[in-house]
């Protein structure tokens, strides 16, 4: 378990169990999640909660990733229009034109994704040295 405060991370993605998987991982490292389905719940739920970092699955129904994360960039004030933003895919990230590459997110995970690689991500953005 962490020795830092607890973490809120936001975990936005369609697929139930996906949902679940990371919020376990999460969970297991000491943080504090909260879950949305897809870009407009993910939207309300930034409006309503303090959140240190988003976990953004990219193709969901009604919002999709990218739309929520321009619409986090541009339409919400300090500090949350700058909450760090991971990428969640399943595709091979190649694929994708420099569109997604353009964002300002922090970072691209390729599902299926691990508590390692979860685990690295989150050191990187909680190290408990800085903290």
């Amino acid at each position: 378990m962490r020795s830092i405060p607890k973490k809120n991370i936001l975990i936005v993605d369609d697929n139930a169990r996906n949902r679940l998987l990371l919020q376990e991982i999460l969970m297991e490292l000491g943080f504090k999640t909260i879950m949305a389905e897809n870009g407009k719940i993910a939207i309300d739920l930034l409006s309503n909660n303090n959140v240190d970092l988003i976990f953004m699955d990219i193709e969901m129904p009604l919002m999709n990733g990218l739309e929520t994360i321009i619409h986090i960039r541009n339409n919400f004030p300090e500090p949350k229009n700058k909450v760090p933003i991971i990428i969640l895919t399943a595709h091979n990230i190649k694929d994708y034109s420099n569109g997604i590459l353009g964002l300002s997110c922090e970072g691209i995970l390729e599902k299926p994704f691990s508590p390692v690689k979860i685990n690295e991500i989150t050191d990187k953005f909680f190290n408990s040295d800085e903290n």
